[in-house]
């Protein structure tokens, strides 16, 4: 079968809606309600941005919004596509996907077989039934009250806007598998975005990330209050499963700031998140035991005060992360380390 192309919103208030686009054309996008395309949020422009599709090209085209249009994070006036795109406008972020295209339905002409007989006239007599009875006429509906609604594209599948628990409405949520915290940072670096972003990770893990103009500004990590805001946030660019959504925040709470860009933060973050991978085959798992090895024949007086502290705190800790938790001033790159040359020289083991 035959390419064909749509977008899913994959975050925001329509997230699970899909839109198949044509194989060739202009598709209109914005707050309009007469486009192919509606999203009704205050930060769309009414003609927001155009989608030109002519076979396997398509091209999209900022239509001079107020509050831009982005993909993959980059800000852009025109831009080419490709599967796999990310495209933010407003609050919604649509991925641009294939799928297959239905094969046009072929007219047949019917078979003799499948004909019906005729009828056959045998000089019978035609019999008329007499009419039916004219239905008693139904009593007219009773008034109901006029119910708000949604404005919607009618051909676009969304959803209302959703409310969290706190009462306040989702401006934008997701799922991590679909859009890697990286992306979603440095989309809301880009379009400025401001709030409290809550990220839920695995094995019940969360953690409040405070941004302000497009910059994380503070990080917090459920049940670890002692760790700081860079150490939090690094920690979090590693969840690689869980939901993201970020509220309107204009207060933040009191702890370490942060002062460096998004992009800086997200460099430095993703080469820590590289130098981890590659101590990946040596370093326990994280919430594995970690017991010191007995007996001991390597020798205490070998180590490095700083090492010692490792030591130490693996014993009263007894897992990598409970031991990450506590050095709030190291990475947990530095960490981790230090617990691999502890493996290697035969002071820990995992239990």
């Amino acid at each position: 079968m035959a390419k064909a192309l749509k977008l899913r919103f994959v975050a925001g208030k329509y997230e699970g809606g899909e839109f198949r686009l044509p194989p060739e054309g202009e598709v209109l996008i914005g707050r309009g309600a007469e486009l192919p395309v509606v999203l009704a949020e205050d930060m769309v422009s009414r003609k927001h941005a155009r989608l030109t599709i002519r076979g396997e090209q398509i091209r999209i085209e900022d239509l001079g919004s107020t509050n831009g249009t982005f993909v993959n994070g980059e800000r852009v006036k025109s831009a080419e596509l490709k599967p796999g795109d990310r495209i933010l406008i407003g609050t919604s972020i649509m991925k641009l996907l294939t799928t297959e295209a239905p094969e046009p339905a072929r007219a047949r002409r019917p078979s003799a077989a499948a004909q019906p007989p005729l009828p056959i006239d045998r000089g019978a007599p035609r019999v008329t039934s007499p009419p039916p009875a004219p239905p008693a006429p139904a009593r007219p509906p009773r008034p109901q009250p006029a119910q708000p609604q949604t404005t919607v594209s009618p051909q676009a599948e969304v959803h209302r806007p959703e409310r969290s628990g706190t009462g306040s409405i989702k401006t934008v949520a997701g799922s991590i598998e679909e859009i890697p915290l990286p992306d979603i940072l440095q989309l809301f670096g880009s379009s400025r975005k401001t709030g409290l972003l809550v990220v839920k990770g695995p094995k019940g893990a969360r953690a409040n990330l405070y941004i302000e103009s497009g910059q994380v500004v503070l990080a917090q990590l459920d049940g670890a209050p002692q760790v700081k805001s860079r150490k939090a946030l690094y920690r979090v660019l590693r969840w690689k499963s869980g939901s993201f959504e970020l509220r309107p925040n204009r207060t933040v709470p009191a702890g370490e700031r942060l002062s460096e860009t998004m992009e800086h933060l997200l460099m430095d973050g993703l080469r820590e998140l590289d130098e981890l991978e590659r101590l990946r085959p040596d370093l326990p798992p994280d919430d594995a035991p970690l017991v010191l090895v007995r007996p001991m024949t390597a020798k205490l007086r070998d180590l490095l005060p700083s090492t010692l502290d490792i030591l130490q705190a693996v014993h009263n800790a007894g897992t990598v992360s409970g031991t990450m938790d506590l050095f709030p001033d190291m990475t947990d790159l530095d960490v981790a380390m230090e617990i691999v040359l502890l493996v290697q020289k035969g002071y820990i083991k995992a239990g």
